[in-house]
This record gives structure tokens, C-alpha cells and sequence, in this order.
């Protein structure tokens, strides 16, 4: 599916990113621009969303709607990754509190198996200036030593779990 010009994959990555809260165009603009917002701004983040309902809508309305000077995607929240790794924490959460370190430890698994790449690799504006990229780097070469710690922890908490049982 094309999703149109860079910028405009950007505004829709931000539209997702605000899990169904309202996306005000000036903070839009803020985000594609930066410091730089040119003056026609407001009319191009109106195309944009114009764009990707016609994209998104298959025809039909779409799923992105006008609310109170800015735009909303509406989107199940698992059916985007931060969403669906907020989802694993969550059980996780839960299964940890009830004693269940085996299904923690699952949930926790399945969320940070979500971490692939850069995040928003595809992005224009100002958070995919070189330095911001630098950091997601650093944080991704951590993942896998934070993974084998989580897992010496979790085995440790269900060793122990099985023994006091």
C-alpha cells in the first residue's frame, strides 16, 4: 500500500502514535517542521489528512476524522506495535502481582520481541534528526544484554518459586 511522501507516512505515524487522542495541526506542524514551519503549514497537514483517508478509507469515510482544530486516527490500540507492547506489560503486570512468574515472563518476552530495528526509521521532521537516531541505536544495542538479565531474573524467580511451592 503507498502511503504517499515521507512527510506524509510521518503524519500518519503521529496520528498513531496518539492512540486515538486528538493530533492538534499546529503541533503537526511542530513535529513535520520543526522550527521551520513554513507558512502554507496548515493547508499541507490538511492535504495530508486528505490523502490518508482516501487511502485508508478504501472509498469509503476512513478512519481519520477532523476534532477541534486537528485530526484523529481511530485504531485499535493492538493493532499497533507500542500498543500491543503496552498490552504484553500489562499481563505481565498482572501475572507477576497474582504469582504467576512463568506467565510474566512470557508476556515480557512477547513485548520486547516487538523491538525490531529503528523506531520510526521512515520518519522527516525533528525526531529523526542524527542525534535522536544515535540514541535509538544505543537503546536497541542494550535490548539484548537487558533481555539475557530479564532472563536470568525470571529463571531465578521461578526456580525459587518452585522450590518455596
Amino acid at each position: 500500500m503507498d502511503l504517499g511522501s515521507r512527510q506524509q507516512r510521518a503524519m500518519l505515524a503521529l496520528l498513531l502514535l496518539r492512540e486515538g487522542r486528538p493530533l492538534p495541526v499546529d503541533e503537526a506542524a511542530r513535529e513535520l517542521w520543526g522550527d521551520d514551519v513554513p507558512r502554507g503549514a496548515a493547508g499541507t497537514i490538511r492535504t495530508y489528512a486528505y490523502r490518508l483517508r482516501r487511502i485508508l478509507g478504501g472509498g469509503g469515510p476512513g478512519p481519520i476524522t477532523s476534532s477541534g482544530g486537528g485530526y484523529v486516527l481511530a485504531v485499535d490500540p493492538l493493532a499497533v506495535d507500542v500498543g500491543r507492547f503496552r498490552h504484553h506489560l500489562h499481563k505481565a503486570r498482572e501475572a507477576l502481582r497474582s504469582g504467576d512468574a512463568s506467565s510474566a515472563a512470557a508476556g515480557l518476552r512477547a513485548g520486547l520481541a516487538l523491538w525490531q530495528g529503528t523506531p520510526l526509521s521512515g520518519a522527516v521532521g525533528p525526531g529523526s534528526d542524527p542525534k535522536a537516531r544515535a540514541t535509538f541505536k544505543a537503546t536497541g544495542k542494550r535490548m539484548p544484554p537487558a533481555r539475557a538479565v530479564f532472563d536470568g531474573v525470571i529463571g531465578a524467580m521461578t526456580r525459587s518459586a518452585q522450590t518455596s511451592a
